[in-house]
């Protein structure tokens, strides 16, 4: 927020097979006269379970919002002086039912409604994007996770869960107006919907968000080219 330093997230990824974990971690750094300076790595326990995948700024500067995409958690700092306090404020789980065995899991991106009262979480049930392909996700799981936010705590309090009626949305935005909120899966993929398993496209999903930050489903729109990734999105005039 104060234009004066940038934070890279770096993911990591699971021990798979023979190869072992890749840790991840935040990386704090300088900007002077247009030249970028690691200042800061954090980094718990090596980077060993320690899986942020995206973050977001508070409007009002005092807060940073992370979402820990291998952990399914969404973790919230307070900013001391261009960089995070040393552990997270407030620590919740993205999900609203366990992680199911044999698939991924994974939190997503996530942004908070300019207005700084309402934070949205994505949450991506999947093995058939990455995976072999054959394993059917849940609909259910594949979904955006809306949060109330206290500016004057940092506490999110989750308010609901609503199905994007895709698999893995990568990347999702708000419109101009902040009245819109568009989800993009990345590829078409196996899901179990209502007992049946189906191929659903890939998907911009569109919600319109009420007054008190919650979503309702507007529209979905399948997008063609088969196997050819959406991945990435963004609303023309959008924050």
């Amino acid at each position: 927020p104060s234009r004066q330093a940038a934070v890279i997230v770096a993911r990591g990824n699971h021990a798979r097979g023979d190869l072992p974990e890749e840790p991840g971690s935040l990386e704090f750094l300088a900007l002077r006269d247009g030249q970028l300076t690691n200042i800061a790595t954090v980094a718990p326990n090596g980077g060993h379970g320690f899986g942020p995948r995206h973050l977001d700024f508070h409007p009002d500067g005092r807060w940073a919002a992370v979402s820990m995409e291998r952990q399914n958690e969404l973790q919230v700092f307070e900013m001391l002086a261009d960089r995070f306090a040393p552990a997270p404020a407030h620590r919740v789980t993205t999900l609203d039912r366990p992680a199911h065995a044999g698939h991924d899991q994974l939190s997503g991106a996530l942004h908070f409604h300019p207005d700084g009262r309402t934070l949205y979480v994505i949450n991506r049930h999947d093995s058939s994007v990455y995976g072999d392909g054959r394993e059917p996700a849940d609909a259910a799981s594949n979904n955006v996770a809306v949060y109330r936010f206290d500016a004057a705590t940092g506490g999110p309090k989750l308010i609901q869960h609503i199905a994007t009626e895709s698999v893995h949305v990568r990347t999702f935005s708000l419109d101009a107006s902040a009245t819109l909120l568009v989800t993009a899966s990345i590829l078409p993929a196996l899901w179990r919907h209502d007992g049946v398993v189906e191929t659903v496209p890939a998907r911009l999903t569109f919600f319109r968000i009420a007054s008190d930050g919650r979503l309702s489903l507007a529209a979905v729109r399948d997008m063609g080219g088969d196997r050819a990734a959406m991945f990435w999105s963004h609303l023309n005039g959008s924050m």
